[in-house]
């Protein structure tokens, strides 16, 4: 990896700050979730770390809902279709901002990998593993106060029967209903054994569903904050505020001090601030909000020289 080269910064103020201003554009901010944190570089995390809160999902999934009825016309084509279908596969390291990866983080707090969900009328409906299915139960608790416009779930948990899997799919295919239009996310390459099974039962039922791109649907409803997302991406650009200027003060001492440093090194020293508690210490975020709910969305990328690959 090549270093900082001391020879190419003879205006060591000046490098700096158009080094800093570099990269702000490369250097990804954190994604913080409050209550319902996810790592999007990790998102397979330990059974038992997972906890899906049911007032956040029927809160979020209630609205979503709302904003789907209401066909808006910049949500278009959405509002053509009585479902949607996000299929989801393995998890992929390299491709984390999927948007049915997205609409699983919004509702649930977690990506689920290898998991089918159906949302239409006001229901949500998941075939899921055993386990998986054994984390969402707390979903059936429907919050007080909503019941006129409450939403459904409806969990179908896989075994390893693969007749009984097949029949779970088939269910599926039968909600939507023959000739029907159903939402579709085609931009999301998803790959894997749950993907493969679910396009063959699909392909061998002959069932005429007619796929609709809602891709830009999608991104409309989730581009919608509520205050407490709101409060989350002002506590993000904080974090990120404070991240920044410790990378400036920490390259311009390198930079005076003559010391080379590579890309690599750097980065990891930068990465290594999110867990030190000691550096978050005087960050005002409010009582609630602690700095464990922060995560990058990439680890940080540092380039120079001119040789920037985006």
């Amino acid at each position: 990896m090549v270093g900082l080269p001391g020879e190419q910064l003879s205006r060591p103020r000046l490098a700096v700050e158009a080094a800093v201003r570099t990269l702000r554009g490369l250097m990804m901010g954190f994604a913080v979730w409050g209550t319902l944190f996810t790592s999007l570089h990790h998102p397979n995390p330990k059974m038992g770390d997972v906890v899906i809160s049911a007032p956040t999902f029927h809160r979020r999934a209630a609205r979503l809902f709302d904003r789907w009825e209401a066909k808006e016309e910049d949500s278009a084509p959405l509002g053509d279709v009585e479902y949607v279908l996000v299929v989801a596969g393995n998890s992929d390291e390299e491709n984390p901002y999927r948007k049915g990866s997205a609409l699983q983080t919004h509702l649930l707090g977690y990506e689920f990998p290898s998991t089918l969900m159906l949302l239409g009328k006001r229901k949500v409906q998941f075939v899921v593993s055993a386990s998986k299915a054994k984390l969402l139960q707390p979903l059936f608790k429907t919050p007080s106060g909503s019941d006129d416009k409450k939403v459904e779930v409806e969990i179908l948990t896989r075994s390893k029967d693969e007749a009984e899997n097949k029949k779970l799919f088939e269910q599926v295919i039968q909600t939507i209903g023959e000739g029907n239009k159903v939402g579709v996310l085609p931009k999301d390459k998803m790959s894997g054994k749950f993907v493969t099974e679910w396009q063959n039962v699909l392909k061998g039922s002959g069932a005429d569903l007619k796929e609709v791109d809602v891709g830009n649907g999608v991104s409309t409803l989730l581009a919608v904050k509520d205050s407490e997302e709101l409060q989350n991406e002002r506590n993000a650009a904080k974090m990120t505020n404070k991240l920044m200027s410790h990378f400036s003060d920490v390259m311009s001492g390198y930079i005076d001090e003559g010391k080379k440093v590579t890309h690599e090194q750097l980065g990891e020293q930068i990465e290594a601030k999110l867990e030190d508690s000691k550096f978050w210490k005087n960050l005002k975020l409010g009582d609630d909000f602690e700095t464990g709910f922060g995560d990058w969305c990439y680890s940080p990328i540092i380039q120079s020289g001119g040789n920037y690959d985006l």
